[in-house]
């Protein structure tokens, strides 16, 4: 009878045993989770590149990010915030575990000035409209004029960037309908260019600047190929 009692006894004890080892598997396993879930949860965001971005407000916009997963959440999300933005012409992000998300900004750059609808706007490098603030204004940027100048004006930009044109030498633009380009120069000299092979003509408008000959003249005149017109 004494033997059936202390059976019991053990059995008891081997039971409270076992469920107290479950329970304590059970909350190691449920602690752990939530030290991972924590340890892994973004909870700083830095943004750089910033000259004419307000970036507490980029950082404002992404503060739906804290407390997410770094290695789940929706890149996508990011995407749209950032791209809604035309003062962003790229940006890189870069994760640094175990949470931390930098995100690089590269701002794009003014080329130029133009009307439009009788508002002002700085056109961008990548053909991208910022209406006109005071605060940007760093230099003193040459205007586009012409009906839907700022459609036409990357192929032109880049030409004469390509063929090393002094940019900082033109104070303005103008557009042509007929896909043709005049520049006025700081010096007041117009060059008016052809709208065919324009690269040979940035060329040769480059050594006509620099030649002694034509230093008095007002009007280079280069739309008839093979003619140098001049006033």
């Amino acid at each position: 009878m004494l033997a059936l009692k202390d059976n019991r006894k053990i059995k008891i004890l081997f039971y409270i045993f076992v469920l107290l080892s479950l329970s304590t598997i059970n909350f190691f396993k449920l602690d752990n989770t939530i030290n991972k879930q924590t340890f892994f949860s973004i909870n700083k965001i830095e943004v750089t590149g910033t000259n004419k971005i307000d970036k507490n407000k980029i950082l404002k916009k992404l503060d739906f990010l804290y407390g997410k997963n770094i290695f789940i959440f929706n890149r996508i999300e990011i995407d749209n915030v950032l791209n809604r933005n035309n003062l962003i012409k790229e940006f890189k992000i870069t994760k640094y575990y175990p949470n931390k998300i930098k995100i690089e900004l590269k701002e794009p750059i003014f080329v130029a000035l133009i009307v439009k609808k009788q508002k002002k706007f700085f056109l961008t490098d990548n053909q991208k409209l910022i209406l006109f603030n005071e605060k940007f204004n760093e230099k003193l940027l040459p205007t586009i004029y012409g009906v839907n100048g700022e459609k036409f004006f990357k192929d032109f930009y880049n030409k004469l960037k390509r063929n090393n044109f002094n940019l900082e030498m033109i104070k303005n633009y103008y557009f042509f309908q007929i896909n043709r380009w005049d520049l006025i120069l700081n010096n007041g000299l117009l060059i008016k260019f052809p709208a065919k092979e324009l690269d040979e003509a940035i060329i040769l408008a480059k050594k006509l600047i620099k030649d002694s000959n034509f230093k008095n003249i007002e009007i280079i005149d280069l739309r008839i190929k093979g003619r140098i017109i001049t006033q």
